[in-house]
């Protein structure tokens, strides 16, 4: 997980921002896994990521325009397109020959869910898919989503969506007023997803009330058949996580009294996050994955994340290993 002092993210799918946050006519600044990136929409719409770093001279490329489907740096106007390739060199006129080394670092992004999500680590030959909750975009369901940031790391933040039996403690005057201190937490796990409940085992680990975890850091908590809070945790850095929340509703869709509802969930779900955040921000923050906890039976989850957190860290070749002995 650490290598001196630099924290190594594993490789997967992650959601680096909210859809909406990158607009189609300027360029955007993202912080992720410790690396400034410029996210930017191509002309068709789609999107492109690359270091927010001119080779030249090092500018912000983020602090630039948007030209001829490419990011200009706002010094000398250098434009490179999508894929990291210098296009112009102004200065040398429309025939220069450009130095393949002014090329910039691309990274593999893409749109999916209202989502913007970003492959981090070496790129595999054949991609995974993008992990997605298939049941919320079937049906007609309204979203709303809403991010704030948290001076914790993003693994922690995600043990913390992993553990229902916090609910009686953190959150006594919320979600989890009434709810037995004791409890039962079950789980199913696989290469790359957890599903938790607390209560009795049952057969189809989906039917009723339950919290879903997909890597690389995409959760659900499905409350009911109609109802379901999805989270997603970008790492800004080793320390600080941007999470965004969205609701999923299907009980209130019409527009004025779906804006009410969307706006009261809002104001319910930064209550909690307060509570949560208030105890997360506590704990030591790095390694990422800690090493001196004594974890009991009900962390079932919580162990099923470290594990597949090491399976990604160490490659596909070990994860298949990994599955096969296991």
């Amino acid at each position: 997980m650490n290598e001196g002092e630099r924290v190594v993210f594993p490789p997967g799918w992650y959601v680096v921002a909210d859809a909406a946050e990158i607009p189609r006519d300027r360029p955007v600044k993202l912080r992720r896994f410790g690396v400034d990136i410029v996210v930017f929409r191509r002309d068709d719409g789609s999107v492109a990521a690359l270091d927010d770093r001119c080779k030249h001279r090092g500018a912000s490329l983020s602090l630039g325009r948007l030209s001829n489907n490419c990011v200009a740096c706002p010094f000398h106007g250098f434009e490179f397109a999508g894929d990291g390739e210098c296009k112009r060199l102004p200065v040398l006129g429309p025939d220069a020959k450009i130095p393949k080394a002014l090329h910039a670092r691309a990274y593999e992004i893409r749109e999916k869910d209202q989502w913007i999500w970003l492959w981090w680590g070496a790129v595999p030959e054949a991609l995974p898919e993008i992990p997605r909750f298939e049941h919320l975009h079937t049906g007609r369901h309204r979203a709303h989503t809403f991010a704030r940031e948290w001076d914790a790391s993003f693994a922690r933040v995600i043990e913390n969506q992993l553990d229902p039996f916090h609910l009686p403690f953190v959150h006594k005057t919320t979600i989890g007023r009434n709810m037995p201190e004791a409890m039962t937490v079950n789980h199913v796990e696989s290469d790359d997803e957890i599903i938790a409940w607390p209560g009795a085992e049952r057969t189809d680990p989906r039917e009723g009330f339950y919290i879903a975890f997909r890597w690389a850091n995409l959760w659900e908590n499905r409350i009911a058949e109609r109802f379901s809070i999805v989270a997603a945790f970008a790492p800004i850095d080793a320390t600080r996580t941007r999470t965004y929340l969205r609701t999923y509703q299907a009980f209130v869709t019409l527009p004025v009294l779906g804006w009410i509802v969307d706006r009261l969930m809002v104001f319910s779900n930064k209550a909690v996050f307060n509570q949560d955040e208030r105890v997360v921000v506590s704990q030591p923050q790095l390694p990422l994955i800690a090493e001196d906890e004594v974890l009991v039976k009900a962390d079932g989850a919580i162990i099923a994340y470290r594990k597949m957190f090491a399976r990604w860290l160490r490659g596909p070749s070990q994860r298949a290993t990994d599955q096969a002995a296991e």
